[in-house]
């Protein structure tokens, strides 16, 4: 570190502050919360994600197909879809998990 310190003076100074490493500064800055790690989209996470009526039967019919919800859930879905449209799972926009992990 002697030889870094007389050759390199810039490079030492980035590499320590005060006698601690840059990577023991790192290590001890605060880490944000990530509120959406390990989360599981639910189809309600999907259905608000469609914009037309279309894309949500098809996003129903794949959550039914692949085995994520069962038919009850399917046609109660479908119920909701058909008297209220697909406005009625609320608006995902692109960049709303990054906006609430930001927030």
């Amino acid at each position: 570190i002697n030889e870094i310190k007389e050759n390199y003076k810039a490079l030492a100074d980035e590499m320590t502050d005060g006698g601690q490493s840059a990577t023991d500064l790192v290590s001890k800055q605060e880490k944000p919360i990530r509120n959406f790690r390990n989360y599981n989209p639910s189809i309600l996470d999907f259905l608000a994600r469609a914009n037309t009526e279309d894309e949500c039967k098809e996003i129903i019919d794949y959550m039914l197909s692949q085995g994520e919800i069962i038919e009850e859930e399917a046609n109660h879905y479908r119920v909701i879809l058909e008297k209220e449209g697909a406005s009625a799972f609320g608006t995902r926009l692109p960049g709303h998990y990054e906006r609430e992990i930001d927030s």
